[in-house]
């Protein structure tokens, strides 16, 4: 998968360059979500991690000379947690490191999600289930602070360009990020886990969760992931993925597999208990490399198929 730099239990990588991968050590766990940082003249930081680690990825930028005031955007790929939990704490470092351009960039339904006290309680309550206080805390953004984001938009860095890409399905208002100049694509959680290897080969494992989970736009999303002409592609959860065609193909299958054996817990022919047993024995050694923590790594299982379940309930 990936190499490390560690310095004083931070983690980053420079993939070419004009990208850099961060390890925020969410949940103090290396391997489990990764950020990234676009250089042109100007910055952008690809996902923001929760709250507890925005200081670890300031600190990142400052031990690999990228200047925190250079940084111009803080681009979400969606409002869940483990990705834009941290928006708020990682504008407020920024700014008190002197950077008064600073914006987050989303989608405009994101910017409503993330300036709402009560949707951002929503939005930590399923946090809380998966890494109780690790989770960290979600405050309110300032509608000044944020750069709406449409499909199809341009984020200029001088040099160097970001693409924003509308790739629903685990989300509504998903958004990957391309950058055409170094070959590269920041697909949040639109196409899996990238998670541990089968014979050599890695095994990309289906973002399925309830309650925004689409099975068939997330294949669609994924055929059209799959055709867009890079071969380094960025997951939230975990690394880089070199040569990424066949993998993909390989992905789309394992989330077509989830759904046929979700359908037989939705026909009764299968309890959850047994479907969940049966997937562990396939994958669990695979989501051991994300989730190394049994107890956790159940609990995603069993969310993972509970949002195939509900989607098949629609």
């Amino acid at each position: 998968m990936c190499g490390f730099t560690v310095t004083r239990s931070i983690m980053i990588e420079q993939i070419n360059e004009n990208v850099y991968m961060i390890d925020t050590l969410a949940s103090n766990q290396p391997g489990y979500t990764s950020v990234f940082v676009i250089k042109g003249r100007r910055l952008a930081i690809l996902d923001s991690g929760v709250s507890l680690t925005a200081l670890n990825i300031v600190e990142d930028l400052e031990r690999s000379d990228l200047n925190p005031k250079d940084v111009a955007f803080i681009c979400l790929s969606h409002a869940h947690y483990d990705h834009a939990g941290g928006a708020h704490e990682l504008l407020g470092l920024l700014r008190e490191r002197g950077n008064d351009q600073v914006k987050v960039a989303c989608t405009q339904k994101h910017s409503l999600y993330l300036s709402q006290e009560d949707k951002l309680e929503k939005i930590l309550a399923s946090g809380l289930v998966f890494e109780g206080e690790l989770a960290g805390v979600m405050e309110p953004i300032s509608e000044q602070d944020f750069y709406i984001l449409e499909d199809g938009d341009t984020i200029d860095l001088d040099t160097v360009t970001i693409r924003v890409i509308n790739t629903p399905g685990h989300e509504r208002n998903h958004m990957a990020f391309e950058v055409p100049e170094s070959d590269f694509l920041f697909v949040g959680d639109a196409c899996g886990f990238l998670c541990g290897e089968k014979n050599g080969n890695p095994i990309i494992c289906p973002t399925s969760f309830p309650p925004e989970y689409r099975h068939n736009i997330y294949i669609s999303t994924m055929e059209k992931i799959s055709a867009i002409p890079v071969s380094k592609i960025g997951f939230a959860h975990f690394g880089i993925l070199k040569e990424a065609a066949e993998p993909l193909k390989n992905a789309i299958k394992t989330a077509n597999h989830f759904y046929s054996m979700a359908k037989q817990i939705s026909t009764g022919t299968q309890s959850l208990e047994e479907i969940t047993v049966k997937l562990m024995n396939e994958y669990g050694r695979a989501l051991n490399s994300t989730f190394p923590d049994h107890i956790k790594r159940n609990l995603v299982l069993e969310a993972m198929i509970q949002g195939l379940v509900f989607d098949l309930s629609r």
